[in-house]
């Protein structure tokens, strides 16, 4: 659960060929060029001993790409506290600036996301969902 960087990934959104490594193309560093193996596709991110699940989000209303990512605060224990951060770029391939980390967000704080319906014209709250 945790690395040092972070990849994009794009593939087919069927139930047979989610797990059909052939259906899955990486990010290469262009928008127009995307590889079909992992070996010379580029990472979005990298910060060392800090990546882990991470989650991606457009929201309108900011005109921004979320990023969220949690990772072990003690690594490799997995069953301790977990960090977690936001970072935001106009581009789903970056470059991303940090907006705020938060060192032991929680226990075991696996997934963070945020909600789909966040379309509305004046953001007065933003609403994460944990699991």
């Amino acid at each position: 659960m945790r690395g040092d960087q972070v990849y994009l990934a794009r593939g087919i959104p069927d139930h047979v060929q989610i797990n059909n490594e052939s259906a899955w193309e990486f990010y290469n560093g262009t928008s127009e060029s995307w590889t079909k193996t992992l070996d010379e596709s580029l990472p979005l991110y990298t910060w060392l001993n800090r990546s882990g699940i991470a989650t991606m989000k457009y929201l309108p209303v900011l005109k921004r790409y979320i990023m969220c990512i949690t990772t072990p605060t003690v690594s490799p224990f997995s069953a301790s506290q977990f960090g977690t951060y936001l970072l935001e770029s106009v581009s789903m391939t970056g470059p991303f600036s940090l907006i705020t980390y938060m060192k032991e967000f929680g226990p075991e704080n696996i997934l963070l996301t945020f909600q789909a319906n966040l379309s509305i014209p004046k953001l007065k709250r933003l609403t994460a969902s944990c699991t």
